[in-house]
């Protein structure tokens, strides 16, 4: 029986009917994550290999990006979302485009020695495709995953999976494969992250943004049993203010998504 890798192979037909509420800022963040991957993925006039040239394929200290907002932004739904979009760009220029999806308690629940094999597996991979295929390795929680060498939680085993993982990312082609990894807690990226993966912080949504949200995932049409729209919506808008300003959770799309549907469960089972 092979071995499960570690790590989620996403395909087209697994992305090709997300959909996500039109926010402004959040679309235009999108679109310039996608540009900035197909710019080191495509070739041709004004691309990252058209302006290196032969330096584009050797150690370029540059291997990719790191999303850093709360949890519920949408860091690793925007980077589906991105795939989807620059799948089919590139697949007009017969380049295929893989998105592998690694989650970092999956790699970590390994035993000891098999964390490292793990990580050689998961850039092996990368790596193992013909010329004309792009990889982009989304790894979700990075911080979790490579330990800050002065975190308290910091081991032996750890230090060795660190050092595993940046010799392999250094030796990554920037041209044809590329980090994109999220994190909730930027304090806990290592400097070594930094010094190879940019930072770019996602817009945190305000309460208009998660309005907008939040009415997306309202019933379509008037019901019987329920209030009318605007009163849903004035009910929505008072937890979300009410969550925020208490501190029991921060502003994210996750939060307005939450309080429509507790607000729908109040209103038709009547548990306050």
């Amino acid at each position: 029986m092979p071995a499960i890798p570690p790590y989620t192979e996403v395909t087209i037909d697994d992305v090709i009917d997300v959909q996500i509420v039109p926010i402004v800022r959040q679309m235009r963040f999108i679109e310039e994550m996608k540009r900035s991957l197909e710019y080191f993925f495509r070739r041709g006039t004004g691309s990252y290999s058209d302006h290196f040239g032969d330096r584009a394929a050797v150690n370029f200290p540059f291997k990719g990006f790191v999303l850093s907002g709360p949890p519920g932004n949408g860091k690793t739904e925007a980077v589906r979302i991105v795939f989807r979009d620059l799948w089919d760009s590139l697949n007009n220029e017969k380049i295929t485009l893989r998105l592998f999806h690694i989650n970092a308690a999956d790699v970590n629940k390994a035993g000891v020695g098999d964390i490292e094999r793990n990580i050689r597996k998961i850039f092996k991979d990368a790596k193992d495709k013909g010329g004309n295929t792009r990889t982009i390795l989304l790894i979700d929680d990075i911080e979790t995953l490579i330990v800050g060498r002065r975190d308290d939680h910091t081991t032996e085993w750890s230090r060795a999976a660190n050092g595993v993982f940046f010799h392999e990312l250094d030796r990554l082609s920037s041209d044809d494969t590329l980090i994109v990894a999220t994190t909730n807690e930027p304090d806990l990226i290592d400097p070594a992250i930094r010094s190879r993966l940019s930072m770019r912080e996602v817009p945190v949504p305000d309460l208009e943004e998660m309005l907008q949200v939040a009415e997306a995932a309202l019933p379509n049409g008037q019901h019987a049993n329920l209030p009318s729209r605007d009163e849903l919506m004035g009910k929505i808008q008072s937890n979300i203010e009410s969550a925020i300003s208490e501190g029991t959770e921060g502003a994210s799309f996750r939060l307005a998504r939450k309080a429509a549907i507790e607000v729908i469960i109040t209103e038709v089972v009547g548990w306050r």
